[in-house]
C-alpha cells in the first residue's frame, strides 16, 4: 500500500482536470487549489501530467488514516470536510471540525483552526 499524505494540488492547466484522492476522484477547475489526502503514487502521477502542481503539506505526512499529533489530525479532518462546512470567507467551520473529533478530545478553537488552516494554505 502506498503511503497517504496531505498534498496541496493546483490545477495549472487551461481546463478542468481530475485527480484520484484517498476518497475518490476530485475535479478541479483551471486555477483551483485543493488540500487533501492523496497517495504518493497518485501525487507523482498527477505531477507527471503537467496539469497540476503537487506539494506535500509540511509536517502533515501520514500513513494510512492519520498522523499522531493533534495538528495532523485536525488537518486531516479539514481535508475531509465537504464544501458546505466552510464559512463564506472560505475557512472550515469550527463546529464541523469539532463534530468530527473523537469523543473526549478537546474541542478546536477558532484560533487553533486559523493557525492550522494558514499552515495548509502557505
Amino acid at each position: 500500500m502506498s503511503a497517504v499524505s496531505l498534498y496541496k494540488v493546483t490545477n495549472v492547466s487551461a481546463g478542468p482536470r481530475g485527480i484520484h484522492t484517498a476518497h475518490g476522484p476530485r475535479y478541479l477547475q483551471a486555477g483551483d487549489e485543493w488540500v487533501g489526502k492523496v497517495s504518493e503514487v497518485e501525487a507523482a502521477g498527477a505531477l507527471s501530467t503537467g496539469y497540476f502542481t503537487v506539494e506535500l503539506v509540511p509536517g502533515q505526512e501520514v500513513e494510512g488514516e492519520g498522523g499522531d499529533d493533534r495538528a495532523s489530525q485536525i488537518a486531516l479532518i479539514i481535508a475531509d470536510l465537504p464544501e458546505d462546512k466552510y464559512t463564506a470567507e472560505g475557512a472550515p467551520m469550527v463546529d464541523a471540525i469539532n463534530e468530527a473529533l473523537a469523543e473526549g478530545v478537546e474541542h478546536v478553537t477558532a484560533a487553533e483552526r486559523d493557525a492550522i488552516w494558514a499552515s495548509l494554505n502557505e
